[in-house]
């Protein structure tokens, strides 16, 4: 007679089936491992296969040597310790100069499969649209449901954007390839002025004091302002106010005339104005540093080519 198996063998051999394990045969003696080495984990196999057991990625090895050949295959990245052993750790610079000579595979999934190494943030402090940081902090706070929101709530008519293309017209006169800026000449306060930057990281307008004093503008019109612009080398300095000047981009149907603030800084520089996002987003600014030109939105609301000089640039 045969014995029938108790509920228990039952489930341990459901399990053994679900993971590919064969019985050990008494005569063979244990099967052994895979691997001689196994990679350190943050939870315990049992727990790895109870909460992956439905993926198709389970084969006939043991539960111990299936994981370690997923891990090394690029799975179970989350399962991970930090601090490898050093075979590991060289054969993930192997892994690394593979995927540097073009190879393919599960071990190149991996970096883009698995979880970052941490985030890296940005703190900005300066003027920014509407005034200081404290003051867009308060903005964001009465705004910020409104953003969650976007999709649910019935925003107004966006104003009228015209079509903004670039094609070779604006690549004549423009040697290949480059790397360089969009300088522009536009009219301030009544004055050609040259040497304009287009820089759309810059989150304020700038004038520079030799340019300032070159207008003829008077400091008494100046509003004062008590914090720091900050470079892009996070070097602050206090600007010597802030001035509201007439800008006039183009002449006769291709105008565009607008007034913006600019921020007025005693420092040595090689423009003489940088126009930023507020002053490009007044006038419908598109730019194209390929090409060196701006698109921009003219006073009768059509779409127009501001184009840059490269010799200036360079």
């Amino acid at each position: 007679m045969v014995d029938q198996p108790t509920r228990a063998e039952k489930n341990r051999r459901e399990v053994d089936r679900a993971v590919g394990l064969r019985r050990s045969d008494p005569r063979r003696g244990p099967r052994p491992g895979k691997f001689d080495q196994y990679t350190p984990l943050t939870h315990s196999r049992s727990h790895i296969f109870s909460v992956n057991k439905v993926d198709d990625k389970w084969q006939r090895p043991p539960r111990m040597d299936n994981i370690e050949d997923l891990v090394r295959r690029g799975y179970l990245s989350q399962f991970k310790q930090r601090d490898d052993p050093p075979r590991r750790r060289e054969e993930d610079k192997a892994g690394r100069a593979d995927r540097r000579g073009g190879h393919r595979g599960p071990a190149r999934d991996k970096d883009r499969d698995g979880k970052p190494e941490g985030m890296v943030y940005v703190i900005s402090r300066g003027p920014v649209h509407g005034g200081t940081v404290n003051r867009a902090r308060a903005d964001l706070r009465a705004m910020i449901h409104q953003i969650n929101d976007n999709d649910k709530r019935r925003w107004p008519p966006l104003p009228p954007q015209p079509r903004a293309t670039f094609d070779e017209y604006d690549q004549k006169g423009i040697i290949y390839p480059h790397d360089d800026p969009l300088v522009v000449t536009m009219r301030i306060a009544n004055w050609e002025v040259d040497r304009i930057l287009i820089d759309g990281g810059s989150s304020a307008n700038i004038i520079y004091i030799s340019a300032f004093n070159e207008l003829k503008l008077d400091r008494k019109d100046l509003k004062r302002v008590n914090y720091e612009v900050t470079g892009f080398n996070g070097s602050g300095l206090t600007p010597e106010g802030i001035i509201e000047l007439s800008v006039r981009v183009v002449e006769r149907s291709r105008r565009r005339d607008v007034r913006a603030e600019f921020f007025v800084i005693n420092s040595p520089s090689p423009y003489n104005v940088i126009m930023g996002r507020p002053l490009i987003h007044k006038i419908g600014g598109v730019v194209s540093t390929y090409h060196l030109a701006m698109a921009y939105t003219t006073n009768e609301g059509w779409s127009a080519n501001l184009k840059g000089s490269q010799k200036t640039a360079k």
